[in-house]
């Protein structure tokens, strides 16, 4: 609901494929929406659907597998913000 109301105010997503109420797929989904171009950062300890594994092939959003260190984490998402910008 925050990204809707003002989704420029914010530079990245990390999004987890399982979580409750919303599925990781279904938000990525609502954000590409709202934001085409938004970088989103997905994180799971599985494989991607099918679908999502399509997105990340297109570098359309990138993936972090779990577990990672906090390190990997942090790296990534300054990777994130400095292409994005």
């Amino acid at each position: 609901d925050k990204f809707k109301a003002d989704p420029d105010s914010f530079s990245l997503a990390i999004v987890d494929v399982l979580m409750p109420v919303m599925g990781g797929e279904e938000l990525v989904q609502e954000i590409a929406k709202i934001r085409p171009d938004f970088p989103i950062l997905l994180s799971s300890g599985y494989a991607p659907k099918s679908s999502l594994d399509e997105k990340i092939k297109k570098k359309e959003i990138e993936f972090l597998p779990k577990p990672y260190r906090s390190r990997q984490l942090l790296e990534k998402v300054e990777q994130m913000l400095n292409t994005s910008q």
